[in-house]
């Protein structure tokens, strides 16, 4: 069986967890979870780990996300998009002055979550709270947008690819969209186009990846390869795979990935200029 990531391309209306178990389906397998939630109101790209991928949550938790995102002017909403109840508030802005906003929310600044999200706060979720009609001040939280590029119109909606960190909630872009603009504005549409590496032009339908099955899954050596790689030497093998540091020349950041006669040990670490491995992804023997 293959070891590596499923770029699944998630339907609306999906959970990533419901994803997961289509996976889990179409593969046969038990060792399968995704590497970061998307919104069920959200389409687009899952990055789904299988077998010992399972094991680089960490890795790809903090990657940048890129969403295609359509949004209504002159509107608002209790979820800030078009799930919600929706209500005719403000007006719609020129696309000039739509533009020029968008720009000032490019860098890095505190943002509040929706009031509807899966944030926590005193062990209650705030969705939670929300449909049973409660308040809870979320605090705001340091993202960073690294860029919002105007893509056109389609009717009404105005469509921006929004480039940003882990974290970012681009439903609270829109209502910080609307207040800079003083009017209101949801998101009608959102697809993440990319997910760290993986783009939605490598991403399959649970119809690909039911005809293709393991052929779907990208191998763990292909997924890795673009870190640094630090080969040791074949004498430390045992050492190294048992958890001992070893001496060899590493990147001065991490992460890295360790390999030892031909074959992939984990993602290194450093220590007093020797190396370790910090995660360990050798094949099952």
């Amino acid at each position: 069986m293959k070891d590596g990531i499923v770029v699944f391309l998630k339907p609306t209306g999906l959970t990533s967890s419901q994803a997961v178990g289509r996976v889990r389906r179409a593969l046969g397998r038990r060792d399968v979870g995704h590497l970061g939630t998307l919104d069920p109101f959200a389409a687009g790209v899952l990055p789904v780990a299988v077998g010992r991928a399972t094991k680089l949550f960490d890795l790809y938790l903090s990657k940048t996300k890129l969403y295609r995102t359509f949004f209504a002017f002159g509107r608002t909403s209790d979820t800030l998009d078009s799930d919600g109840t929706i209500r005719e508030a403000g007006f719609v802005p020129t696309i000039e002055d739509t533009i020029a906003a968008a720009r000032t929310l490019v860098g890095t600044y505190p943002q509040i979550p929706p009031a509807v999200s899966a944030k926590c706060v005193n062990g209650t979720r705030a969705y939670a709270a929300a449909r049973r009609g409660e308040t809870i001040e979320l605090p705001p939280k340091t993202v960073t947008v690294y860029r919002a590029d105007y893509r056109g119109n389609f009717g009404d909606q105005t469509i921006f690819d929004i480039e940003c960190g882990a974290g970012t909630y681009i439903r609270s872009f829109a209502r910080d969209l609307g207040e800079k603009l003083g009017t209101e504005a949801i998101v009608t549409a959102l697809i993440r186009l990319r997910s760290g590496e993986f783009s939605i032009d490598d991403a399959v339908t649970e119809e690909e990846l039911n005809a293709m099955r393991d052929r779907a899954v990208l191998p763990l050596e292909t997924v890795l390869s673009r870190l640094p790689r630090v080969e040791i030497d074949p004498g430390d093998y045992k050492r190294i795979a048992n958890g001992v540091y070893v001496d060899a020349e590493a990147p001065e950041n991490e992460p890295f990935v360790v390999r030892c006669k031909g074959e992939l040990i984990g993602l290194g670490k450093t220590e007093g200029g020797r190396v370790g491995i910090r995660t360990y992804l050798k094949e099952r023997t």
